[in-house]
């Protein structure tokens, strides 16, 4: 699970109210599943932190529906989300640079395609 925020442009006729031409400006990552390193038999995996509950309602009969929720805890801690995005196979992580680093925000052009530096 993740939380994204966006900036967009707009275009809107003054006349009608009605929108178009809309091209992404800003694209951010803002949270993701917390995630925890778990080690099973000399292998890693990264498994996410939450819970899952279910019940059968009234009656646990044959036929009866099982209901379920998942809980996913979310972190916002930017380190964190960084490691997640840029953890590579071997278990390194990319750094800001290093080819193929994916940042927290992507910018674009007003285009809506040609991403640039959003450091500004």
């Amino acid at each position: 699970m993740d939380v994204r925020s966006h900036v967009y442009d707009v275009d809107i006729d003054s006349h009608t109210g009605s929108t178009h031409n809309k091209r992404i400006r800003k694209e951010c990552w803002r949270a993701f599943s917390a995630f925890e390193e778990v080690e099973k038999e000399g292998e890693f995996f990264l498994l996410p932190v939450g819970e899952v509950s279910g019940t059968f309602g009234d009656e646990a009969t044959v036929g009866s529906e099982l209901h379920i929720m998942f809980r996913n805890k979310l972190t916002d801690d930017e380190d964190k989300m960084l490691e997640l995005l840029n953890r590579q196979a071997d278990g390194s992580v990319l750094e800001p640079e290093d080819e193929g680093f994916v940042p927290l925000c992507k910018c674009f052009e007003e285009d809506g395609k040609t991403e640039m530096d959003c450091s500004d």
